[in-house]
């Protein structure tokens, strides 16, 4: 005991006596810790989507002030984010061979990148929880096998412990990949649905055919009619389109409804996606990381029967 309080009073006399610059430098390499770290935490694939949106806004205010000036004839190119970039390059395209105006549609287009990058944060603050989560259990969970190897002197057997770093790295992979693929698949459609939308929507407003202008957006024969998702709105323009046909009846404002429907659908899918995303946190670490703990547990309690 005395031994232990004589230690510790030498400990304390050493870091009293160390300089200034010492906790300077510690505190300057900390410093620089968390700055790799968020860097490395930057390159998640669910987490650097957010950087490229905010990289968009940035393109986008320049795009604008090029396009008010008539400096679109050079080259230019937008950084890319999500179906946005493609959309907006589609519909520069189109303005230049069939003379649409899509300076009216940045602000709504902006206004879309806003909410994806509330909601990519939303995504990366679950995923980075979940996987700080992971961590501090896969710490503990170690920490628990070296103090217990050192007060009983339990061996853990190379196998057992193999099969402990394999639940806990398969949990991390899970909930990174899982995550981007579900996001991809589950928002796929509505990538084209908006695509497809937005170029019918501007196309009318130019006096084209109109078998060039649903050619063109591909309105009849896309994501939009043909996904079980949207439901009734493949149905109403589908009916837009054909009393168009017979009547002559513009269809630009339903067009420019489903639009709003189709925002509002997405962002329905943005909350149900989160709430699911939260359960997939959940399953993984009930069914990955708190087996490697009980089964370490197990052969410890196995340990003491076998005394």
């Amino acid at each position: 005991m005395l031994l232990k309080v004589s230690a510790y009073l030498i400990f304390l006399t050493i870091l009293f006596l160390l300089p200034e610059k010492f906790f300077s430098l510690c505190l300057q390499k900390m410093n620089d810790l968390q700055v790799k770290l968020r860097a490395l935490r930057d390159r998640l694939p669910v987490i650097s989507t957010v950087a490229a949106g905010d990289k968009l806004l940035l393109g986008l205010t320049e795009f604008e002030g090029r396009l008010s000036c008539g400096m679109m004839g050079g080259e230019f190119s937008l950084p890319k984010f999500k179906f946005y970039t493609t959309l907006i390059l589609k519909l520069l395209e189109a303005q230049r061979r069939d003379g649409i105006s899509i300076r009216k549609l940045l602000p709504e287009l902006r206004a879309g990148v806003q909410r994806d990058i509330q909601f990519e944060k939303k995504i990366s603050k679950v995923v980075f929880g979940g996987n700080f989560q992971f961590l501090v259990i896969t710490l503990a969970t170690w920490g628990f096998v070296f103090f217990s190897q050192q007060l009983v002197e339990i061996k853990l057997d190379i196998t057992l412990g193999l099969l402990m770093v394999i639940l806990q790295l398969l949990g991390f992979i899970l909930l990174n990949v899982l995550t981007a693929k579900l996001k991809k698949s589950k928002f796929k459609a509505f990538t084209s649905a908006f695509s497809e939308l937005y170029l019918f929507s501007s196309l009318i407003e130019v006096r084209l055919p109109m078998k060039t202008i649903l050619a063109e957006s591909q309105i009849m024969n896309g994501v939009l009619v043909s996904s079980s998702i949207f439901g009734s709105l493949a149905k109403r323009i589908t009916s837009s389109v054909e009393r168009w046909k017979t009547s002559g009846i513009s269809p630009k404002a339903e067009s420019e409804e489903l639009i709003k429907e189709v925002w509002y659908a997405q962002e329905e899918e943005y909350q149900d996606f989160i709430k699911k995303l939260e359960v997939l946190k959940f399953i993984i670490m009930a069914l990955l990381f708190l087996p490697a703990y009980f089964i370490y547990l197990a052969a410890i309690f196995k340990f003491f029967m076998e005394q």
